[in-house]
């Protein structure tokens, strides 16, 4: 070898098989992220899900309160109505 480096026996198709097992390693480990994302994909879908069955029922909930708003409204304004008629006759 030149300036006295020894290359330990290492030929090119040993470098060559090297470099193929080491692309292969690469190609497991993208593989593993890949299945990671397709497992955070399908846990993101169900929370989207759930997100948007949640907003349902809190608008379901808002018409409710708005309901009884009205209702509350209705029953002061009657309450004043017979707190006055009430006064009169006393």
């Amino acid at each position: 070898m030149a300036h006295g480096k020894k290359n330990g026996g290492m030929t090119l198709d040993k470098l060559a098989l090297m470099m193929g097992r080491g692309f292969n390693a690469t190609d497991k480990k993208f593989d593993s992220i890949n299945k990671r994302f397709d497992s955070v994909d399908a846990r993101l879908a169900v929370l989207e899900v759930d997100a948007r069955e949640t907003k349902k029922r809190l608008d379901k909930i808002e018409e409710s309160i708005a309901g009884l708003a009205n209702t509350l409204d209705a029953f002061l304004k009657r309450l004043t109505a017979c707190r006055y008629r009430y006064s009169q006759v006393m």
